[in-house]
């Protein structure tokens, strides 16, 4: 039966994996092992984290920990690799399975690819952040910035570039290319378009993408300049398509750049197209915005203009005999109801022209008016001849020294503008209102709120975010000593010196931690501006966000690397297990040997006074020898925090070779030194700098363990350089490196040694980093084997965080 259900987990599309009560895994289907390149076998021996992406493998771990533990289902999202070393996201779900007895016997799970839907989803929200630009009237070129950085996290290694072509598409302007070398994008900006010259200007003429993956080999360039500055910048391909508008017009060019030569896959694809479009829309936005304000500036002059005319007549005015239904109309009546002058106009003819949603209740005002002889008021719509709409408002009165009959001295004033300024408030004011819900919305997804402080007047403006930062109740009257009063006191100093600079208007930013009265302690980054309209006094506004989440992340990732620093080392010093004894053991058989002489010289008759005292001051120089020794052991076996001092780095050096020194003899290695005495001390931890320098000195030993031609020959040196940074160098002969797997050393976990941990560069990088410098690795370009180094500043403390 079971091998049933394994043939039906193959065919399934999948991937499909089972494991035991324990949760170790003792199966996969066809389709998993398609997908990984791996086979049961090769995962049993590297373990079920040997596909999954580093970055998930802890919380992964996590999830599936608790799921085996309390035998419940499990359901998360990872990211597997692909068997050409590519990850692509899933969705992981697990059930248990129980025998007849009712206890859990295994597990099965299925993986789902969701690469393609995550993707989508990315690049929908990317759309939404962008066109909520477009929205707001962002600066174009601030938009097409930061739509060429969303575009290269999206496709990483992308470098992406956007041009403008000019109405008559005779040359390029530069839009946005925020990472590409700023002598590249000179060179484009202002550039003839040439279809022979590359490929942007080729996408221009045919109005279809380019793709170029080898440019020194494209027949499309030869005897073209373009080639040679891709290979002058490191450039290896370029994908290259136009941004067309909705009518058709071409605006630029959307580009991507890779480092290597390479093809876009069908997302990348998609890629390309989504976002030139997305740019077409921003420009014709752009467009649209710069055409809408000359014809409000336009607009605005000719309403001067007619500010002046309504002055001097500002309505059209009319006659109305009610008896004959005869009407005189002045010109002005006449262009708002857009009538020719000589047509002769009837109530028919009125009416008619009244919007038929109006006529109505205008005839019936109208005729009230008549029957009751009063004075009539309204506002109506009336459709001109050409189908155009207009708002007018009308009103009318008896003039009694006119004729016998009733007649109406009338004026009609074309309220058109006033009326759709109004439908346009309205508009904006709907519109103004989705875009503060979608900001309150947005502020408290990334807890991050907006404020505005008038200093003098001590007045705070605060969004609902910060309320909840500081843990007081929304609306509640802020002053800055309610706001004094939830600083830690550690960061007090930090805000009085803020406080000092904003009195004097500077602009400000700060990480602070508050303690609220629920005992709760919030860390927050604050940054703020002054607002240069108001010239008075220092009013600022500026941004709130609760980091809170972050610090003790990063206090949990100090924690774990400290502990794994400490392993680490312990390893390392396991090592030297022989070369330690030896250490202790030579001043501890000296003080045997003293000893017994000294009990010797006092036996003797008469007793040697001279030759004993020589000898306890011999026994007492070779206890104080064991005594350092065995305080340097504690100190490289202690795990305590990071503390700073100034360390002589030479001194360092020496005291872990004369550690080390019976297992590098063991060895066969040969170690010169050159530690110049003018190499000035370091603010450092001393433990974790000796820890890297063990780590180096055992590497190279491991590097020489093969070497059998030549002298096992370990070179250690010390410099100091003008710019105020110590360099240690530990050279080896040995197998010597390859450049392009020389970065792969300095991840965690690898390892090029049967029984290595792979943890010891990467730990010794991260040590080297906190403390301001950097650690690398090259071959040696004279004779065999490399040479690893670090380098750190003389006077610049380590980096730390609020825990």
């Amino acid at each position: 039966m079971e091998a049933d259900f394994r043939k039906l987990f193959d065919i399934l599309p999948g991937l499909v994996w089972a494991t035991g009560a324990d949760g170790v895994i003792n199966f996969v289907n066809r389709r998993w092992r398609e997908y990984t390149g791996i086979t049961v076998n090769e995962l049993l021996e590297r373990g079920w984290t040997a596909t999954i992406h580093t970055s998930d493998i802890e919380w992964v771990r996590g999830i599936w920990c608790a799921a085996v533990t309390e035998g419940s289902p499990a359901e998360f999202e990872m990211r597997l690799r692909r068997h050409d070393g590519v990850y692509r996201r899933f969705s992981v779900k697990a059930e248990p399975f129980h025998d007849n007895d009712g206890r859990i016997s295994g597990w099965y799970g299925v993986n789902t690819d969701i690469e393609r839907q995550s993707r989508a989803e990315a690049q929908l929200e990317v759309e939404k952040q962008l066109l909520e630009l477009v929205t707001r009237g962002v600066a174009l070129p601030e938009i097409l910035n930061q739509l060429c950085l969303e575009v290269e996290k999206l496709s990483p290694g992308s470098l992406c570039s956007i041009l403008f072509s000019d109405p008559d598409e005779l040359r390029f302007r530069m839009g946005a290319g925020p990472n590409l070398p700023g002598p590249y994008n000179a060179v484009l900006d202002g550039l003839r378009i040439d279809p022979y010259f590359g490929p942007c200007s080729l996408a221009i003429k045919t109005r279809s993408k380019i793709i170029v993956t080898d440019p020194t080999n494209d027949a499309r360039w030869l005897g073209s300049a373009w080639p040679g500055m891709m290979v002058e910048f490191g450039l290896g391909s370029c994908w290259s398509a136009p941004i067309v508008g909705s009518r058709g017009q071409v605006l630029g060019i959307f580009a991507i750049y890779k480092l290597e030569g390479v093809g876009p896959t069908d997302e990348e694809q998609e890629l390309i197209d989504r976002f030139a479009r997305l740019s077409g829309i921003a420009m014709e936005r752009a467009e649209s915005d710069a055409m809408l304000a000359a014809s409000t500036l336009e607009l605005r002059r000719a309403n001067r203009f007619l500010a002046g005319a309504q002055r001097l007549s500002k309505t059209g005015s009319f006659l109305l005999d009610t008896t004959t239904g005869e009407q005189v109309w002045s010109d002005e009546n006449y262009r708002i109801w857009e009538l020719e002058p000589t047509a002769s106009p009837t109530m028919e003819m009125v009416l008619a022209a009244i919007h038929p949603d109006d006529r109505d209740r205008a005839h019936s005002a109208f005729e009230n008016a008549v029957r009751e002889r009063k004075d009539v008021e309204l506002v109506y719509r009336i459709v001109t001849p050409v189908g155009g709409v207009k708002y007018l408002h009308t009103v009318m009165g008896i003039v009694s020294d006119i004729s016998e009959h009733i007649v109406y001295l009338g004026s009609s004033q074309d309220v058109t503008e006033s009326k759709l300024a109004e439908e346009v408030q309205r508009a904006s004011e709907a519109e103004l209102a989705r875009t503060n819900t979608y900001l309150t919305a947005a502020q408290r997804l990334s807890q991050t709120g907006s404020f505005t402080w008038d200093l003098e007047r001590d007045e705070h403006n605060w969004s609902e975010v910060i309320y909840q930062v500081f843990g007081f109740d929304p609306g509640v009257k802020v002053t800055m000593d309610k706001i004094a009063r939830t600083i830690h006191p550690e960061d007090m100093p930090h805000v009085e010196t803020l406080l000092r600079g904003a009195a004097i208007g500077e602009k400000f930013e700060l990480m602070f931690r508050v303690l609220r009265a629920d005992g709760d302690m919030r860390h927050a980054h604050v940054i703020g501006h002054r607002i240069d309209q108001i010239p008075d006094r220092p009013v600022f506004m500026g941004a709130l966000q609760d980091i809170t989440q972050r610090k003790r992340q990063e206090a949990d990732l100090n924690r774990a690397r400290a502990e794994l620093a400490h392993v680490a080392r312990v390893t390392a010093l396991s090592a030297l297990t022989a070369s330690i004894a030896h250490e202790v053991s030579q001043p501890l058989a000296g003080i045997m040997t003293n000893a017994n002489t000294c009990l010797r010289m006092l036996a003797a008759d008469p007793p040697n006074l001279d030759g004993a005292r020589m000898t306890v001051q011999r026994t007492l120089r070779d206890g104080d020898r064991a005594s350092e020794v065995i305080k340097r052991l504690r100190g490289l076996f202690t795990r305590k925090p990071p503390s700073l001092e100034h360390i002589d780095l030479n001194e360092a050096v020496r005291e872990v070779l004369a550690l080390s020194s019976s297992e590098l003899q063991r060895r066969r290695v040969i170690v010169r030194t050159e530690l110049p005495g003018e190499v000035p001390s370091v603010l450092a931890d001393r433990v974790q700098i000796q820890q890297v320098i063990l780590n180096l000195v055992l590497n190279a030993a491991d590097a020489m363990a093969a070497v059998n031609d030549h002298a096992r020959e370990m070179h250690v040196s010390s410099q100091a350089d003008d710019g105020g940074e110590i360099s240690l160098f530990v050279r080896d002969a040995g197998v010597g490196l390859q450049a392009k797997n020389v970065e792969q050393l300095f991840q965690a976990f690898h390892t090029t040694k049967a029984d290595g941990m792979g943890i010891g560069l990467s730990i010794s990088r991260s040590i080297i980093e906190a403390h301001g410098g950097r650690l690398w690795g090259v071959s040696n370009s004279e004779g065999p084997g490399a040479t690893f180094a670090f380098s750190i500043p003389r006077d610049v403390p380590a980096r730390r965080s609020h825990a």
